[in-house]
Order: structure tokens, then C-alpha cells, then sequence
């Protein structure tokens, strides 16, 4: 991809924004806006980096505060709901992505295990011409020492 490090940085600065703003904004005039951001430029950050264990660790932590919301822990646990979903969208694209680059993968291993048989009959080829060729020229060495008499 092209614009992958304009991507990239784009996540990095909505990051740290979003970490800075959650510890300054007050919970209860904002919510927990700053977080779902947070969680967004993660996921961005690694689906474009092919970072399944970035993902991975946001799926640990989302459980984390899902137990501690469970548990009695946070007084408002509907953005849960959106914060898990967003996570769970994360983990379907990297799982999507992954597939597609082991069936890319699996094509061009086929390409190339094809691609080795065709030079290994090639090469089998080449070396009956080459015993064909010594032949005929030995043959022609033949002749010519009767014809001269030699």
C-alpha cells in the first residue's frame, strides 16, 4: 500500500492524542470518546502492520474490562458494546487479510513448484540432446577419418 506510512503515522498521532485526552477530559463531560478513539488508531495501526498479536492484546484487555465492569467495577458498561465490536471488526479484518495473503501464498508456491518441474523436464531434455549431439558429432569424426582415409 501506498499511503501505508501516512496511515501509520495518522494512527500513531490519534494514539497519543487519545491517551493525553483520556487522562485531561473530565469522564463524565466526555465519556469514553477519548478511548474509543484510542481503540480505533490501534486497530488501524495494527491491521496495517499485519500485527495479529496487537489485536490479539486488544481482544485481552477488552476482556479485562469487561470483567471488571461485570464485577461491579465501572458504573456504565454500555460502551462496552461499541468498544468490543469495534475490537471484534478489528479481528475479522487481520483474520480476512490473513487468509488472503496464505491463499496468494499457497498460488505462488504452486507457481514455482510448477515452474521446478518445467525446468527439471527442460534440463532432462537438454541433456538427451547433448548425448544425442556428442553422438552425431562422433559419427561425423567417423566418417570423415574413413573418407580421408586416415
Amino acid at each position: 500500500m501506498q499511503n501505508k506510512n501516512l496511515v501509520v503515522g495518522f494512527a500513531i498521532a490519534v494514539i497519543v492524542f487519545s491517551c493525553v485526552m483520556t487522562a485531561l477530559a473530565d469522564e463524565a463531560k466526555y465519556g469514553h470518546i477519548f478511548f474509543h478513539l484510542f481503540i480505533i488508531a490501534a486497530g488501524i495501526f495494527a491491521v496495517y502492520l499485519q500485527a495479529k498479536n496487537a489485536v490479539i492484546t486488544l481482544m485481552i484487555a477488552a476482556s479485562a474490562v469487561w470483567a471488571i465492569g461485570l464485577f461491579g467495577g465501572l458504573e456504565d458498561v454500555a460502551p462496552l458494546m461499541a468498544e468490543t465490536a469495534v475490537i471484534i471488526l478489528f479481528a475479522v479484518i487481520m483474520g480476512l487479510k490473513e487468509a488472503a495473503f496464505k491463499t496468494e501464498k499457497l498460488k505462488l508456491v504452486n507457481v514455482l513448484t510448477y515452474k521446478k518441474e518445467q525446468l527439471a523436464i527442460t534440463h532432462k531434455e537438454a541433456l538427451a540432446m547433448e548425448k544425442e549431439n556428442t553422438h552425431i558429432t562422433e559419427e561425423i569424426k567417423k566418417y570423415r577419418k574413413n573418407l580421408t582415409g586416415n
